[in-house]
């Protein structure tokens, strides 16, 4: 796998989960993918992401879930 791969796999993570669930799942396919490759780069982006788990999954929480409670609303 390239790190370009890895790059856009990331990305889409962020840009394309419709859950918590789903972006946990996908985030623990793209982090054991960076163990496997050992690119050193994406180590550290793998460390952040252990280690700021709680708040990147508030990210999907909040940019997911609310566009679809306010839709909800002016339904």
């Amino acid at each position: 796998m390239s790190g370009f791969n890895l790059s856009q796999r990331l990305r889409n993570i962020f840009n394309k989960a419709k859950s918590v669930e789903e972006a946990y799942t996908k985030l623990a396919h793209w982090y054991k993918d960076v163990e496997e490759t050992g690119f050193k780069a994406f180590n550290t982006v793998a460390n952040s992401i252990s280690l700021n788990y709680r708040s990147i999954f508030n990210y999907f929480k909040k940019c997911r879930i609310l566009p679809l409670q306010i839709t909800r609303i002016f339904a």
